[in-house]
């Protein structure tokens, strides 16, 4: 048990102290923390439908591009390589531009999305067997439609996630971008092999594929709070999609890590149980804020058991066994624990975020943002709910209109 554990005036005044110092500033009120948010969603919100339009023009200017190869047969071979070029030197110029991708990634990220969209076109033709085909017909639809559609999905999202992977923002970036203070990302090294996967498909209104990691997912949220930093993993030859990986090596990295401990208005571990990541947990305990701690509860069993077994051992009060009601539908974590300012533990209970809240792609974030409200409130910072998911509107307005329209057909159709 740490003696420096929060809870007197002089542990408070050193903990402000500490921030103070290190951020070269008094520590941010309200108002002003709130209007910094404001001010950087309000960027993202102008910005985002300059960079549909730009997705929306660059992909008309594929397909023109594909047209001129394929179908101009006015246009000498030459004049096809020079004027298809020069087309798909914009498209990728502009889908760039609505990635926030670099330009040398964007035909890798095409393709893959180029993959990803064929496999799911297939599907309708897979069931023309069925109609009218023989035995055999039906049998290779079969084997087709459960081995090559998946493997095609499958490697499209390799394709774009080694696209994102190589366009990630540096975290030096990051000051002149976001001048908030970071969420600092702890965990075990290992735990990149979980929070790095694509998402799969989860609910029957969902949509077949989608391309974001769970980490991705998760450092969308908090990016609400502030930019998010992470350690990366020596050795990695690009960085995992989410939290902005910086490196460091292994004689500076725990002064690294005290460093940013005291910088960072969150900082959010994944549970585990490693000699390293037992370090940073102690650290943590001993230097951050009760209020400022979030830990997400591994799902695995055995990492779930060991990582009890280590807070039980550094905090003044073990944290009980994740109730039903604070289970997160996630793969690498199952609850998010929290503590007030006593270090009294509680889970964050997701609470329904509402049908046109929730993206077709995945239902994470909208779950994530719901369940962090009494974090956002202990953080003194401006909550608001998941925004309307544009996707679900559009997609439930089509199956409403379609049905109106078979009920017009068999209604007054004679």
């Amino acid at each position: 048990m740490y003696a420096n554990h929060p809870g007197t005036e002089a542990q408070e005044q050193r903990f402000d102290l500490l921030q103070s110092c290190c951020r070269g500033e008094a520590p941010v009120s309200l108002a002003l923390r709130s209007a910094q948010i404001r001010e950087s969603l309000g960027q993202e919100c102008t910005l985002r439908p300059l960079r549909w339009l730009a997705g929306f023009l660059g992909a008309t200017s594929l397909v023109l591009a594909i047209s001129i190869f394929v179908n101009s047969s006015g246009i000498d071979l030459v004049g096809k390589i020079v004027l298809g070029g020069i087309v798909s030197f914009v498209a990728f110029l502009l889908l760039s531009l609505s990635a926030q991708m670099k330009l040398r990634w964007v035909p890798l990220w095409a393709l893959g999305w180029w993959l990803a969209a064929t496999a799911v076109l297939q599907l309708p033709f897979l069931t023309k067997p069925f109609r009218d085909g023989s035995a055999a017909d039906k049998f290779w639809s079969v084997v087709w439609g459960c081995t090559e559609v998946p493997l095609q999905l499958a490697l499209g999202a390799w394709l774009i996630k080694t696209a994102k992977r190589g366009s990630a923002r540096r975290p030096a970036d990051l000051p002149l971008i976001d001048s908030r203070a970071p969420v600092l990302y702890l965990r075990p090294f290992t735990a990149d092999a979980k929070t790095s996967r694509v998402i799969a498909r989860d609910g029957f209104t969902d949509l077949f594929f989608n391309t974001r990691t769970e980490e991705e997912l998760v450092a969308e949220v908090l990016g609400e709070i502030g930019p998010c930093i992470a350690i990366g993993r020596p050795g990695e030859r690009l960085p995992e999609l989410g939290f902005h990986r910086f490196y460091v090596s292994q004689e500076k990295w725990r002064d690294t890590v005290l460093e940013y401990l005291v910088k960072a208005s969150l900082v959010v571990l994944m549970g585990g149980a490693s000699e390293n990541f037992s370090w940073e947990v102690e650290r943590a305990l001993a230097l951050v804020k009760p209020q400022r701690l979030l830990f997400l509860v591994p799902s695995n069993a055995k990492e779930r058991s060991g990582f009890s077994e280590l807070l039980k051992r550094l905090l003044p009060q073990a944290p009980p066994a994740v109730p039903k009601d604070g289970v997160i539908a996630a793969k690498a974590f199952i609850a998010i624990l929290y503590f007030a300012s006593d270090w009294t533990p509680s889970y964050a209970v997701p609470q329904p975020a509402g049908h046109f809240r929730q993206p077709l792609s995945q239902k994470l974030t909208a779950t994530l943002q719901m369940a962090l409200k009494p974090v956002y409130r202990q953080l003194s910072l401006l909550w608001k709910p998941p925004p309307l998911a544009l996707s679900r509107i559009v997609s439930d307005g089509v199956l409403a209109a379609l049905l109106l329209l078979v009920a017009g057909i068999v209604l007054f159709g004679r």
